[in-house]
């Protein structure tokens, strides 16, 4: 894993997340890790499953993190949907409706312990950047509102319970409008990052890059595998050529 983060930062990747999922190392001691072998990228967990964590300790946690990795940390939380990590972790599965009540009983909790001088441990961070992920209407109304940058995965509720399927450029194009058209009262807009679930390498860097400039100005996040080959791409799209 070390090795992979030394390159993505030679590749010139602004960020380096990892996961949340039980399948996966914890996220936490991967974060600190990486940051021992890096200097430059931001780390995060990308996403938190909120409904994993008591909001105090994930605050405790994402405070000590920060501390441990000289201020890179990005938070950023999502409602959780994988019905069977629930199950392995012996823990209910909320309805979505719970799912999201906890998560913006979360967020909210977070931004005032970070804003109450007094409590401890504290972040390295003045202020620790926010991400929130989602796809539904309700998260990203209050991501609109509370996120720094709202992160759409680019995955919708499918037929049968547990199932999703992957949004096409319209629909992620609709949800991008759909947020943008909620930020009104907020002195800056959110950014918008966009989770690219497979990267295929068809057509030229131009023909790409060219396609991804209907998103110019949002973020994107693409799978470890991918890493080199969305490189080049990256780099074109950098240049703006």
């Amino acid at each position: 894993m070390q090795d992979r983060c030394r390159r993505a930062e030679d590749l010139g990747y602004d960020v380096v997340a990892v996961a949340d999922h039980l399948d996966m190392p914890a996220p936490f001691p991967a974060l600190v890790s990486a940051a021992a072998v890096t200097s430059r990228p931001r780390l995060s967990a990308f996403v938190l499953n909120a409904a994993f964590y008591n909001p105090a300790l994930l605050a405790r946690d994402l405070a000590t993190t920060d501390q441990l990795t000289d201020g890179r940390i990005d938070a950023a939380l999502g409602a959780g949907h994988v019905e069977a990590e629930f199950r392995a972790a012996g823990l209910p599965f909320p309805s979505a409706r719970e799912r999201v009540d906890h998560l913006e009983r979360t967020v909210l909790e977070i931004r005032r312990l970070f804003a109450d001088p007094s409590h401890a441990p504290r972040p390295r961070q003045e202020r620790m950047p926010l991400t929130i992920g989602g796809n539904g209407d309700r998260v990203l109304r209050f991501a609109a509102r509370h996120a720094d940058t709202v992160a759409l995965s680019g995955a919708a509720p499918g037929t049968g319970p547990g199932r999703h399927r992957l949004v096409g450029r319209a629909e992620l194009a609709q949800r991008v409008r759909f947020v943008r058209d909620r930020t009104a009262g907020r002195d800056s807009a959110p950014d918008i990052n966009l989770l690219i679930h497979a990267v295929a390498a068809s057509g030229s860097r131009r023909d790409v890059a060219a396609r991804l400039r209907r998103f110019d100005d949002a973020e994107l996040t693409v799978p470890e595998p991918a890493m080199e080959t969305f490189a080049p791409v990256m780099a074109r799209l950098d240049r703006r050529t």
